[in-house]
């Protein structure tokens, strides 16, 4: 992650990808929206991190093409319990996964590497969540991750027979819980 105070540094941070492709993205955001992949050694690149430091903190990742072939696998915990997964499919010649751009989502039956690597991701998070995607893609054959998402994250509750349920029953559940709340 690269912040303000990081801008010196961002030309030779950047070098250390010796030219291969790089997303750069702000930390905070939804879609892809001020996603941009380019080679590491573009001289736009430069100018798209200062814009987005400019607005907040910036991710800067390196391009895996498993994306474009194999998507992404997003697991769904609810309560910290698995609840259910799909797969999200660019488009033919795109790499960003969201509907808006063309991409496709499906039911997915995560391995156990996947739901291992998932839970391990999951587990370092700083307190128990109500509600967590874990975003994984594929590299030399091993799921990492590429994004834990734990706030309004789209769920995908539409392709769980009970994970609508599960959520309303976690939401309830912790609403009761909460200090001060109304019983």
């Amino acid at each position: 992650m690269l912040t303000q105070a990081d801008q010196p540094s961002i030309a030779a941070l950047l070098a250390q990808f010796d030219g291969g492709d790089v997303v750069a993205k702000p930390a905070i955001g939804i879609g892809a929206i001020g996603a941009l992949r380019c080679t590491a050694d573009n001289p736009t690149l430069l100018d798209h991190i200062a814009a987005l430091l400019a607005e907040g903190d910036v991710l800067l990742q390196p391009f895996l093409e498993e994306v474009e072939r194999a998507g992404e696998a997003s697991l769904i915990y609810v309560d910290g319990e698995y609840s259910h997964a799909v797969r999200k499919l660019p488009k033919p010649g795109d790499y960003r996964v969201q509907d808006h751009h063309g991409g496709t989502v499906e039911p997915y039956e995560p391995t156990k590497l996947e739901r291992s690597t998932a839970e391990q991701a999951l587990n370092v998070a700083p307190n128990r969540t109500l509600y967590a995607r874990i975003d994984l893609v594929q590299n030399k054959g091993r799921p990492i991750v590429m994004e834990l998402e734990l706030i309004e994250p789209e769920l995908f509750l539409r392709f769980s027979d009970g994970g609508m349920n599960d959520y309303i029953a976690a939401v309830l559940a912790a609403a009761v819980a909460a200090p001060g709340s109304i019983e």
